[in-house]
């Protein structure tokens, strides 16, 4: 009785993404004020998540192909970590993205950090895929955006 009351209680646990929370209450700058900076942070995520299709994430020439996106090599390091970890428990198949999709960016009243909302999907077991749902946050600096990973 006891481990089917503790069988039935565990399919009922829902996982929640924290990252998602607060997203849409963001406020962001007007459309006017970061339709430059706001095409700008989408060619340069595009431009992220098309370098790292249909490659393993978790090898050395991913990790010089992509060093650009990242103001530190700590920063690099963190967001091949959380991916790798996502991508496992997706069970994406070797850690590969097949697709991607850019949602949405929302640029910060700073004009300094934004959160791009992101979905993510690999294959997982034979024609079947997985996907992950991501906001991700990137900071301007000197110029330039770079993705800050996020471990929650």
């Amino acid at each position: 009785m006891v481990i089917a009351a503790l069988l039935g209680g565990g399919c009922a646990a829902k996982t929640k993404n924290l990252r998602l929370e607060g997203y849409d209450e963001m406020v962001s700058l007007s459309a006017a004020e970061t339709a430059a900076d706001r095409e700008i942070l989408d060619r340069r995520v595009n431009a992220l998540w098309t370098d790292l299709n249909r490659i393993k994430l978790t090898t050395y020439l991913t990790k010089k192909k992509i060093a650009g996106y990242f103001e530190t090599e700590k920063d690099l390091t963190e967001f091949i970590a959380i991916y790798a970890s996502l991508m496992r428990n997706t069970n994406f198949d070797r850690e590969r993205v097949l697709k991607y999709r850019v949602n949405d960016v929302k640029i910060e009243q700073n004009g300094v950090i934004a959160r791009v909302d992101i979905e993510i999907w690999g294959r997982i077991y034979g024609p079947f895929y997985g996907k992950i749902h991501e906001i991700q946050r990137w900071e301007r600096s000197g110029g330039m955006w770079y993705l800050k990973p996020e471990a929650y």
